[in-house]
């Protein structure tokens, strides 16, 4: 292990990946290390060199998706965190087929979805 004081070295060691074949859009999972220098991917491979390294983590019971940043986010949802969360997934269902009718929003209705969608934003970032 290194002991400079420089940008952390990252080993994703011995993980599933999930990588590209080629120019395809096909996905092959695939046992493989992963180096990260400075934050980016320097390497993917196997058996890449321990040195100069300095924390591996042990990723053999994991799927890594090299690059994949989450960027999925309903921020709309925000402020409807835990409106049904006593509730079973029937229930809701069953009293709730139309739980966001946009159309019958008043004004104050439409701002509470606007501040909810800001923090939503906000939470993301």
């Amino acid at each position: 292990m290194s002991s400079s004081t420089g940008p952390k070295t990252l080993l994703l060691h011995s993980g599933t990946a999930l990588l590209h074949s080629g120019n395809s859009d096909h996905v092959i999972p695939t046992k493989t290390d992963i180096l990260i220098r400075d934050n980016l991917i320097a390497e993917i491979g196997t058996n890449i060199s321990h040195e100069d390294v300095d924390e591996i983590i042990d990723c053999s019971d994991m799927i890594v998706s090299p690059g994949f940043v989450d960027c999925h986010q309903h921020v709309w949802q925000t402020q409807l965190k835990g409106r049904h969360a006593d509730h079973t997934l029937m229930y809701v269902r069953r009293k709730n087929d139309n739980w966001l009718d946009l159309d019958v929003l008043d004004s104050e209705g439409r701002n509470v979805l606007s501040i909810g969608r800001i923090c939503g934003k906000y939470r993301r970032t």
